[in-house]
């Protein structure tokens, strides 16, 4: 059988995870598009 609780506080760590990858990606993004950063500038012209 298994061991119910460590199931759980697994998933419980996973998706506390992903919740805060996607505000962190979502904050990163509203804060890019409310003020133009040097940074984003920056970042596009290492890409090219």
């Amino acid at each position: 059988m298994f061991d119910f609780d460590s199931l759980i506080n697994l998933l419980l760590s996973t998706a506390i995870k992903v919740c805060i990858n996607h505000l962190k990606a979502y904050w990163s993004k509203k804060s890019k598009t409310n003020k133009a950063k040097p940074k984003k500038i920056k970042s596009r012209n290492r890409k090219k």
